[in-house]
């Protein structure tokens, strides 16, 4: 079954302390890892337009269905990837056209179960001194939200109302990676490390499925949507000993487009 989102041509602010997961293989090294969110009870809906779901679309005689859809976690844990302890980052909160939520880091094992969201860092962060730069491949791997309540679809015709569940999850396709960067800066006493970090690009390719309540055989798919999750900034510290530490207090752009 898949799941939720749709179409974003938004920028989003983002006020974030949030939690990422990173080991470091040596001073000035942030290795490459999975980073686990969960998006934050009561904080997210999406905004879908008629533009999308035009008349017809459910089924014949349908109307056109527009308006905002709450949204919850649909966990699917870790889902084998390796949690690599250490780099953090505070709740992303993005707010936008079509899609709004905040997004906590998972960082208790305990609370693995509930992870809907994983980004992935697939190289290191080589930061050798104050000044340097490192601008790093990100790619996400996890994205499953569903609808808090159906939505109901009406038939101006006369037919009886239907209802649909809501999911979303990443299209199958590849994702394509984007980039993050981090500049060092300077070093505070028990610190390897300090700086700042910026999000420079997320695409996002997605698909939102309408499941209808008492006929799961009766679905419909909106495939292929994209979006970009840029902007996010904050700061980093690798403390001693060898963990890393980062606070981001920033924006998050959101910019969506259709295919």
């Amino acid at each position: 079954m898949c799941r939720f989102t749709v179409t974003v041509a938004a920028i989003i602010a983002a006020v974030a302390l949030s939690t990422i997961s990173a080991t470091i293989a040596s001073a000035g090294t942030i290795d490459p890892g999975h980073d686990l969110f969960g998006l934050v009870p009561g904080t997210g809906w999406l905004d879908l337009g008629a533009d999308k779901l035009p008349s017809g679309y459910f089924d014949p005689g349908s109307d056109p269905f527009e308006g905002q859809v709450a949204m919850k976690s649909w966990p699917t844990g870790p889902m084998g990837w390796p949690v690599t302890p250490g780099l953090q980052l505070d709740d992303y909160t993005a707010s936008g056209l079509e899609l709004n939520g905040q997004f906590s880091p998972i960082g208790d094992p305990f609370d693995l179960p509930h992870t809907d969201t994983i980004v992935r860092r697939l190289q290191p962060a080589n930061l050798p001194g104050p000044g340097a730069s490192a601008v790093v491949p990100i790619e996400i791997v996890s994205l499953s939200l569903t609808s808090i309540a159906p939505i109901q679809v009406t038939h101006g015709g006369g037919g009886p109302d239907s209802f649909f569940d809501v999911f979303t999850e990443l299209s199958i396709d590849p994702q394509t990676p984007g980039n993050m960067q981090f500049l060092a800066g300077t070093v505070g006493p028990g610190d390897q490390m300090a700086g700042t970090f910026t999000v420079l690009s997320l695409p996002v390719k997605y698909d939102v499925t309408f499941v209808e309540v008492g006929d799961p055989a009766h679905m419909v798919t909106l495939y292929g949507l994209t979006a970009d999750f840029a902007g996010s900034t904050g700061t980093f510290w690798i403390p001693e000993p060898a963990s890393l530490m980062l606070m981001g207090i920033g924006s998050l752009a959101l910019l969506r487009r259709r295919n």
